[in-house]
């Protein structure tokens, strides 16, 4: 009986834990969470949902991770290995931490709608730029002076989304919210992917969000 107890609390508290993101010492600044959409711990090497694509991922120790062929980058034009996500939501909180090899050269975290991409970060070795689409689908940077890649460590991301407004946390110190009204739209995808080296990614969490 003692032990049927304990596993039913330790459950339970699994289910509460699960209920809001774990930010790595992040502060939500436009939304309050609702309730998971997507939470990947990287301890399965098949998961619904979750697509590795471009590459031979790796999914071992609560770490999804992938070294890049050069093949295939000539092959797919110039873009590295990718995890999307499938997963309607409008407003959401995105978590997730991220570590480049030291010959990496480029992480981008991209958010698509059934026309194309809807929000997007790029960070290079020097800088980060934000990104929108206009009613063309053409791309524009909204900002370009984020901080660059933090090689050989891992580096805490949260971005919100909020009707037209988007966040963005990387690291301990950089915050930026940005405004385009192609935010507001109805999204389908999520992922990130990188060019050269290899990259590590773990705790991805996609949360429905509820407007303070």
């Amino acid at each position: 009986m003692k032990t049927a107890f304990t596993s039913i609390f330790a459950l339970l508290c699994t289910v509460c834990t699960s209920a809001e993101p774990s930010l790595s010492g992040h502060s939500l600044q436009l939304v309050k969470a609702s309730r998971p959409l997507v939470v990947d711990n990287f301890t399965q090497p098949e998961r619904a949902g979750r697509r590795l694509t471009r590459g031979e991922w790796k999914i071992a120790g609560e770490i999804g991770s992938c070294t890049q062929d050069e093949e295939l980058f000539k092959k797919y034009r110039d873009h590295g290995p990718a995890i999307w996500y499938d997963q309607d939501f409008q407003d959401a909180i995105i978590h997730f931490e991220f570590q480049p090899s030291s010959e990496c050269q480029q992480f981008v975290f991209t958010v698509n709608g059934k026309d194309g991409h809807v929000f997007r970060f790029v960070t290079n070795e020097t800088a980060t730029d934000i990104r929108a689409w206009d009613v063309n689908h053409q791309g524009k940077r909204l900002v370009a002076d984020g901080p660059g890649l933090a090689k050989e460590k891992w580096t805490p991301v949260t971005v919100e989304l909020a009707g037209t407004k988007a966040s963005l946390q990387i690291g301990d110190s950089y915050k930026m919210t940005v405004e385009d009204s192609s935010y507001a739209v109805p999204k389908i995808v999520v992922g990130v992917s990188f060019h050269h080296g290899t990259l590590k990614l773990r705790n991805f969490q996609l949360f429905e969000a509820a407007t303070k």
